[in-house]
């Protein structure tokens, strides 16, 4: 009887998931109660129907998530959380999956620090059992580390944010390492996941004005993705673009320029003459042209740069600092 009362639950809570999808709240709604009620009727529960109570609360609570009511999503989040606490264990990866939910509804709604302390208590889970959870482990260490990196930056203390930045810091480089040690780079969804962090990495100790230390990971990424593909792309470019402006900024304008050409070069074989990432390279390429006393070269680019710019339209910020936020390409948490 409870096997069969379980495959009706089962059912009815797709029928709410296709509603939801409608979008139909209302229907959605209705029956995701019934699946949950239908469960509940069950006599003797095993640990199986107890977690699958517990993702129906869960479904629930993602409706009025949609519905934009945070109270009532997040009660039937935590009715969830506390029914796996009670049948798996404060440490079981269970629950820890339901706190990092938690945290994900928290962030949807803009509420950084409570998706903090929701990601802590998923991450301390997972790391527990680290070898089995690692997937979890490395998502929640970059969860984590950049909301503390974010919660530092609304500090007015200096001293506090830079605890905070390090903090972070902490978190992402322990990332990086897990990744290496568990990801295999045989995926495209992997490389990007990898080398979107490294590039977030770098850049935060360009901010901090540690070349060396953004180099390191520029070049991590960049030998992560020649190793991967065997043609020019992208992300290619615009790395070889940033390590031009680290080595510019070191004063090192030899290996400025010739990594710039390399990006410039990929760039103009990926989207031809006219476009504002080639614009960009030639206007660093201008400029370490001139910080080597080139007249003659710099001249002759920035004409063919004046001409292109009257064609193309260009963030004037960008070209003014040559500076590529690679990390802005990506939503937060993707």
């Amino acid at each position: 009887m409870g096997e069969g009362t379980r495959e009706v639950a089962l059912v009815l809570n797709a029928i709410g998931l296709a509603y939801s999808l409608k979008p139909n709240h209302i229907q959605a709604l209705d029956y995701y109660n019934k699946a949950y009620d239908t469960l509940k009727e069950i006599p003797e529960k095993d640990m199986g129907v107890y977690l699958d109570m517990s993702r129906f609360l869960e479904d629930i609570g993602a409706l009025y998530a949609l519905q934009q009511n945070k109270t009532k999503a997040l009660s039937y989040y935590y009715q969830g959380l506390l029914m796996r606490k009670d049948v798996y264990g404060e440490n079981s990866s269970e629950v820890g999956m339901a706190y990092e939910r938690i945290g994900d509804v928290d962030l949807g709604f803009e509420d950084g620090n409570s998706a903090l302390e929701a990601y802590k208590s998923a991450l301390e889970i997972y790391m527990k059992n680290e070898s089995r959870d690692f997937f979890g482990c490395i998502r929640l260490l970059e969860h984590v580390g950049k909301l503390t990196i974010l919660q530092g930056e609304s500090e007015t203390d200096l001293k506090k944010e830079n605890e905070y930045l390090a903090k972070g810091m902490d978190y992402l480089l322990k990332c990086v390492e897990l990744q290496d040690i568990y990801l295999n780079e045989k995926s495209d969804e992997e490389v990007d996941w990898k080398h979107s962090l490294l590039n977030y990495i770098a850049n935060i100790f360009f901010d901090k004005v540690e070349y060396d230390e953004a180099l390191k990971y520029m070049n991590k990424a960049l030998e992560m993705l020649e190793k991967k593909y065997k043609h020019p792309t992208e992300e290619m470019s615009d790395i070889f673009h940033n390590i031009g402006t680290i080595y510019y900024k070191k004063g090192e304008q030899e290996k400025a320029l010739e990594n710039a050409k390399k990006g410039y070069e990929i760039r103009l074989e990926l989207f031809g003459k006219y476009d504002s990432t080639v614009a960009q390279s030639l206007s660093m390429m201008v400029k370490m042209y001139k910080g080597l006393n080139d007249k003659e070269n710099a001249e002759k680019l920035e004409g063919t740069l004046n001409e292109m710019l009257k064609s193309v339209n260009v963030n004037k910020e960008e070209m003014k600092t040559g500076l590529l936020r690679l990390d802005s390409k990506k939503k937060f948490g993707s």
